[in-house]
C-alpha cells in the first residue's frame, strides 16, 4: 500500500510539474478539466464456503467525478467512482487515469493510459457469515476516443481495465471471496476550461 501511495504521488508531482510547466511552453493549450461520467461493465465473483463455493458474473453500473488538467499531448484525471453491484452494499474507488492523446483531427483525440488507486467494498460472502468490508489496491489501462463538441465542452467514449487481485479467506467460518479484475465501458462529458 505504501509502495502504490509512492508511485501515485510521484507520479501526480510529475505530471503536476509538467503541466505547469507547459503553461509557459503551451499557454493557450492548456486546460482544467471536469468530467461526469456513467458505465457499465462486469466481473466474475467467486464466494461462498470452501465446499460449496460458487462464481457469478456480476454486472454493474458506475458513476464518477473527474478532475484532471490537459496539455496537448496529456491528460491526467483524479477519480471518485462509485459501482452499484447486486450482494455488495457498497463498492468505490478513488484513483488517477494518466492519458497519452493521439490528435488525429481539429474534432477528436484517441487516447491509451494507465490507471491506479484503491478499491473499497463490503459484500456477502455466503448467506451463514458475516458481511466482509475490504480494501485493494488496482491497477489497469484504459482506451477510447474523445470528441471535441464545442470549443469547452468533450465528449468521451471509452473502456477501462482494473487489475485487483483479490482473494479472500477467512480460516474460523471457511468463507471465501475472489475476484481478479474488473473490465468496463463508459462515457463521459467534460468540461474544459483555461488555466490561469
Amino acid at each position: 500500500m505504501k509502495r502504490l501511495l509512492t508511485v501515485v504521488l510521484a507520479s501526480l508531482v510529475l505530471i503536476t510539474a509538467t503541466a505547469y510547466a507547459s503553461v509557459d511552453e503551451f499557454g493557450d493549450n492548456t486546460f482544467s478539466l471536469i468530467g461526469i461520467e456513467g458505465g457499465y461493465g462486469s466481473f466474475d465473483f467467486e464466494h461462498g464456503l470452501v465446499a460449496g463455493k460458487k462464481t457469478e458474473n456480476k454486472s454493474f453500473g458506475e458513476g464518477a467525478l473527474k478532475l484532471g488538467a490537459q496539455t496537448d499531448d496529456y491528460r491526467l484525471f483524479l477519480s471518485a467512482r462509485y459501482y452499484s453491484i447486486s450482494g455488495f452494499d457498497y463498492a468505490y474507488c478513488t484513483g488517477a487515469e494518466a492519458q497519452y492523446l493521439m490528435n488525429v483531427s481539429n474534432y477528436m483525440n484517441i487516447f491509451v493510459g494507465f490507471n491506479v488507486g484503491v478499491m473499497n467494498f463490503k459484500y456477502e460472502a455466503d448467506t451463514t457469515v458475516a458481511k466482509v468490508s475490504d480494501k485493494k489496491d488496482y491497477y489497469g489501462g484504459d482506451i477510447g476516443v474523445n470528441l471535441h463538441l464545442m470549443e469547452a465542452l468533450d465528449f468521451e467514449i471509452g473502456a477501462r481495465y482494473m487489475y485487483i487481485g483479490y482473494d479472500y479467506t477467512n480460516a474460523s467460518t471457511t468463507a471465501v471471496a475472489k475476484f481478479d479484475h474488473m473490465i468496463n465501458g463508459y462515457a463521459s462529458f467534460i468540461y474544459r476550461f483555461q488555466m490561469e
